[in-house]
């Protein structure tokens, strides 16, 4: 996984193509697709934007003294 984020252009943290990776890595095209396929790649990346929104919606809650959510504030609170 590695491989593909760094074979791409020479550029560190972009996806390259299995091809160039297996050539970095001198292993075939195949074993590459396989590795991908055993880890689960595709799956966290189709997971990740949710992940953000929900890593967002949590930071965006705050915790009072008491150690709870503070409840965003409305109309009706004041």
């Amino acid at each position: 996984m590695d491989a593909l984020r760094d074979v791409r252009d020479g550029r560190a943290g972009t996806h390259g193509s299995q091809k160039a990776a297996a050539a970095a890595l001198g292993i075939t095209e195949q074993s590459v697709s396989r590795a991908l396929l055993r880890s689960g790649w595709q799956e966290e990346w189709a997971a990740r934007p949710a992940a953000e929104m929900l890593l967002a919606l949590a930071d965006g809650q705050t915790a009072g003294a008491d150690g709870h959510a503070a409840r965003p504030s409305s109309e009706g609170d004041r």
